[in-house]
This record gives C-alpha cells, structure tokens and sequence, in this order.
C-alpha cells in the first residue's frame, strides 16, 4: 500500500482537478515511491518504519512532517509517470483514447507541459525532503544508518541548495541529481587532491557534522564548495546538453522536439567553450584558495591533520638555496 490511503490526501499536493480513483494510480504510486523515496532518499529501513508508524496511527511530531515532505514528492512524479497511461485505455479491442460528449483527450502539448511542470515540482520536494532529513538527522537514527545516508553525506555539496549558493541552477533538483555523478569524481579527484589527504578530509567532514568547525574551517569549507560547484559544471556542461537512451540513441532536446527556429536551441560550440573555461578558470581559482587555506590553518594549530601531509610548507625551513649546484665546477661552464 503506497503512503496515500484516499485520493483527498493526494489531491492536497495536485492542486487541480482530480476526478479518478486512487486504485487506478496505486501501481504508479508504489512505483515512484520505490524509485524516489526508497532507492535514492529514505532505504528500505526507514520507509518501512514511516509506512508502518503511519498505518498504525503513531506518527510521533518528526514523521508527520516526514511524511507530507514524502507525499510532496510523490504526488506529482506519480501524476507525470501517470499521464502517458491515462491518455490511452487498454482494452480487448486495443488501444484506444477515451472521449465523451464534453471531455476530450488533451493535446500533445497539454500533456507535455503538465509533465514538465510535474517533473520540476517533483524533484524540488526531493530536494526539500534531503534537507529535512540532512538538518534533522538526529530525529531519524533508522535513516542515517542507511546506504542512502552514506552516499549523501560522503559528498561535499549535497543537495540543490548547497549547489544554488555558488551558481544558478533555477533550484532544480533534477538538474542537480543529474550533475551528481560528474559532482562525485571532482570531490574524489581534484578536491581530494587540494585536501591532501583522507585524514583531512574526515576531519573536516566529521566537524561539520558536529558542528564545530572554527571561522577558519568554516571558510575552507566554502572554497570547497565553491570549488566543486564550478568545476561540476565546467565537466557537466557538454554532457548535459546531450541525452542518451536505448532507443535514439545519443541527441540533443531540440531534435527531439523537431524545432528549427522559434524554440529553445542548443548553445554554439563557441559559447559552450567559454562558459566551460570560465567555470573551470573559477574552480581552479578557488582550489588555489582552498590550499592557501589549508597552510594558514596548519601554521596556526600545531595538531591540525593538514600539518602532517606532504602539501604542507613548514614556514621555518630554511628554503634551498636556487644557485646551488652538484656540479664539480660550482655550476658554471670553464
């Protein structure tokens, strides 16, 4: 049984009209609450904890607000995956569309901005639910036990707001989770490298679990941030601007749509170019910052990890001299 028991309760997150049964959209509610709630956010452990406390009536203050973040991110991807079986009934004649005297199927374009707009509403509850859970983790011990737990706080920059603070995305928490995969190799790559090592790194994310980073840390952190935004859509951008799937294969949204004036265009291989070099140019900006950093707070705390890694400059060592040479002459050709 999926989190909604009526179709009032789902009709409180689809503001329009709702005139089907709730056991037409149980299937596709199920579904998505599988893929979404289960697979990317909650695990299995702490959906059947919510389920069970909600079948049961013993919703404590946390899983009320839980569950109706929950609900308003399944309510509209369950509408968006619906309207393409809603369009057309499978009957022993085939396939056909339903129509009446006053009601007719809507068009193309109805279907497909309601699919859109469900699509965006969607995945920005997701997001609203990642940063409920993430700022109150202490309320659900179930959760932060989970894979799903461990795949968000292992990453930096972990949900569209983090990411929004640094560059515009619109909010989207589809764009987002799409960027994630690109996110996850610059915060092992390149950022790991600034960090210098895991020893680092761990400190920094256990104090900011803890909340206990000090002004200092607290900046590195962001140049972190920053650092990993910018160079996330310096690798993504090209990517983004292609889609992949197993029936067309590799293309672009505007030959799917067949568009050739008029409509949105993919951007020029020129304009591509730069805005992939501005935001590489500020990722690396921020990483040269991020170690700048790192030293300061290193000559600062005698006990601080960072001061132990090979990236570290001791400040008193007495640096080489530039003119001295191995050479049996002193450097200098007779």
């Amino acid at each position: 049984m999926p989190l909604f028991a009526t179709t009032e309760q789902l009709r409180e997150f689809y503001p329009a009209r709702v005139t089907f049964d709730l056991d037409d959209l149980k299937p596709t509610l199920e579904t998505v609450e599988q893929e979404y709630l289960v697979e990317q956010v909650l695990g299995h452990e702490q959906y059947a904890e919510l389920k069970e406390a909600w079948e049961d009536d013993a919703l404590d203050d946390e899983q009320i607000e839980l569950l109706r973040l929950c609900r308003r991110v399944v309510a509209p991807l369950a509408i968006r995956s619906f309207t393409g079986l809603a369009n057309v009934e499978f009957s022993s004649g085939g396939l056909v569309t339903g129509q009446t005297e006053h009601k007719r199927p809507a068009s193309e374009w109805r279907t497909r901005d309601l699919e859109r707009s469900m699509l965006e509403q969607g995945f920005r509850a997701l997001d609203v639910l990642l940063a409920y859970l993430v700022d109150h983790a202490e309320d659900f011990p179930t959760w932060t036990e989970s894979e799903q737990y461990i795949e968000l706080t292992t990453g930096w920059v972990r949900h569209t707001r983090e990411f929004q603070r640094w560059v515009n995305i619109n909010n989207s928490g589809y764009l987002f989770l799409r960027m994630r995969p690109v996110m996850r190799r610059i915060e092992a790559g390149p950022v790991q490298d600034a960090l210098c090592s895991t020893a680092v790194a761990e400190d920094l994310r256990t104090k900011r679990t803890d909340e206990t980073l000090s002004a200092a840390e607290a900046e590195a952190l962001e140049l972190l941030h920053q650092a990993v935004v910018h160079l996330t859509m310096a690798h993504s951008i090209v990517e983004l601007a292609l889609n992949i799937d197993g029936v067309r294969g590799v293309w672009t949204f505007n030959t799917v749509l067949g568009q050739t004036s008029g409509g949105p265009m993919p951007a020029s291989d020129a304009r591509l170019n730069q805005r992939i070099t501005q935001h590489e140019n500020l990722g690396q900006h921020f990483l040269g910052k991020l170690r700048t950093k790192l030293q300061a707070i290193a000559e600062a705390d005698a006990a601080h990890p960072y001061r132990s890694t090979s990236c570290y400059v001791d400040p008193t060592s007495t640096p080489a001299d530039p003119f001295q040479t191995d050479s049996p002459v002193g450097g200098f050709m007779g």
